[in-house]
């Protein structure tokens, strides 16, 4: 018991600043999405299957991480404007490369 009395000791603690340093957001696109494809078509977008199961597009404020499924993983944004914009810009990418697989042009 005298060595546990010796291991305590007291600790003040006191928050200096709190900031936010990173906010994630997990988004759904409602079809399957071929990022083989998405990646020979965007040169935005890089795709390696053998490294990771999911395409890495980079913006300017966050990035999102597509995967076949549908779902978007949108990392790196400061605030929820970011992140609206960058799902934005994302699902239109998205949007315009799944038509033109599924209309084969």
């Amino acid at each position: 018991i005298s060595e546990i009395k010796t291991l305590y000791f007291e600790v003040n603690w006191r928050v200096v600043k709190i900031g936010i340093d990173n906010i994630t957001s997990t988004e759904r696109f409602p079809c399957y999405i071929n990022l083989k494809f998405l990646s020979e078509e965007n040169p935005m977008i890089r795709y390696n299957v053998e490294r990771f199961p999911g395409a890495f597009l980079k913006l300017k404020n966050g990035t999102s991480i597509i995967f076949s499924n549908g779902k978007v993983n949108i990392v790196g944004c400061k605030s929820l404007k970011q992140i609206k914009n960058t799902w934005i810009k994302t699902w239109k990418i998205l949007f315009l490369t799944t038509i033109k697989n599924m209309l084969n042009i």
